[in-house]
């Protein structure tokens, strides 16, 4: 027997034995905070699922959906207006009874009917007004459909678990290297036979283990899209939908006022067959007004009180959903700083017994230490994914409670 294997071969036994057992207990406590890519748990069951990806994506969808609408409605808004605001071309012809003066200037009863021609143009500054509004219609309605929009995502703000997901990317993939060396010593170790095929099947295996849960890692990233549009600001969305409606009530009384007058210019040539005329024109102001139009001002004030109760309805289910976010949230960031607090104090213990291992110099301290690397790094990746993921939900609670304050 060797002089070092003399010196330290009690010591070695005896550290030995206690670092089995202390992987012994490591394991199952370490192994609970850190959930496999792609496992559900508490923190991420509820939030990194369908919900999350819809939120986000409809944020892309929302931006888009509002584009298209507000070109068709602008569009729309745009050819109505163009019948109501250009000048309308007109024409009659037919018959006038009346007694013409023949040319000697004097009444002729056998003359009685006399064709007419009128063609000339004419302008409505009514209807002018009423193409005017048309096209601002078309902008409140760009609008009110863009705070729509908002006001249906709320409490459905964008979980965004990427930041998570790179966090225990970047800690998996700094490591990958250690992993090759270590699984390069063990094979040179079962080259000289200094390792049993048994130890070194098990590194290999946790080798591909740390390949396998990068792998998902980054195909979950991949799987998660960027939030294309920040979360939904409710005291704005919430200011935003009655400035619109209000808009949209306004408007709405204004064209119903509008619709009681009606004024109509015209002029042209207009010519009286077998009459002489010396200029044969024609110039007319039409003017009608409804008596009703007296009565519409305290319809339209009704209205506009009744349409803003009914608003105010349809905001409390907004209201609702925001307090069942807030709280949803609230929940997740507890279960998420618990797991949290109890993956830091499993790696802390783990660190702990991998600095005394360092210290020992028998062979199997080195392949304890191997093991416990592994399990130590993946500590690691799990505690730099729960620290991201405590801070975003920490943001988002805190954009919730901004929201409850702002209603």
């Amino acid at each position: 027997m060797s002089q070092r294997r003399r010196n330290v071969g009690p010591r070695a036994l005896r550290a030995g034995l206690a670092s089995a057992w202390l992987l012994a207990a490591a394991p199952g406590r370490a192994q609970s905070p850190a959930p496999e890519a792609g496992a559900a748990s508490p923190v991420t069951a509820g939030s990194v699922t369908a919900g999350s990806v819809t939120a986000s994506a409809s944020s892309a969808q929302r931006a888009a959906e509002a584009e298209a609408y507000c070109r068709h409605v602008a569009g729309a808004a745009a050819a109505e207006s163009a019948l109501l605001t250009g000048p309308r071309v007109v024409a009659s012809f037919g018959l006038l009874r009346g007694s013409p003066l023949d040319p000697d200037g004097v009444a002729s009863p056998d003359r009685d009917l006399v064709l007419n021609l009128r063609a000339g143009v004419e302008v409505s500054p009514t209807r002018m007004l009423g193409g005017a509004l048309r096209r601002e219609q078309a902008e409140i309605d760009c609008g009110q459909y863009r705070a729509e929009l908002e006001l249906a995502a709320l409490g459905r703000d964008v979980d965004d678990e990427r930041p998570a997901l790179l966090a225990r990317a970047a800690v998996l993939r700094g490591g990958l290297a250690a992993a090759e060396e270590i699984l390069a010593r063990s094979q040179a170790k079962l080259d000289a036979s200094q390792t049993t095929l048994q130890a070194h099947t098990a590194t290999r295996l946790r080798v591909e283990a740390h390949r396998q849960l990068l792998s998902d890692t980054e195909e979950r990233l991949a799987r998660s899209p960027r939030p294309s549009l920040g979360p939904v600001e409710p005291g704005r969305v919430f200011d935003d939908v009655r400035r619109m409606d209000r808009r949209r009530e306004e408007l709405q009384g204004q064209q119903r006022r509008l619709a009681s007058v009606d004024v109509t210019l015209r002029g042209g040539y207009n010519e009286v067959f077998t009459v002489a005329q010396r200029l044969p024109v024609f110039a007319a102001i039409n003017v009608g007004f409804d008596t009703g139009w007296f009565w519409q001002g305290g319809a339209n004030a009704e209205s506009a009180a009744a349409r803003e109760q009914w608003l105010e309805h349809r905001l409390e289910a907004a209201r609702d959903a925001l307090r069942e976010s807030a709280e949803g949230t609230l929940r997740q960031l507890q279960v998420a700083r618990q797991q949290l607090a109890e993956t830091r104090a499993s790696l802390e213990d783990l660190e702990r017994r991998q600095a005394e291992l360092a210290s020992l110099e028998a062979a199997s301290a080195d392949e304890l230490a191997d093991y416990l690397w592994f399990e130590v790094t993946k500590l690691r990746a799990a505690a730099a994914y729960g620290t991201a993921r405590v801070q975003g939900l920490e943001d988002r609670q805190r954009r919730n409670s901004l929201a409850n304050a702002a209603r």
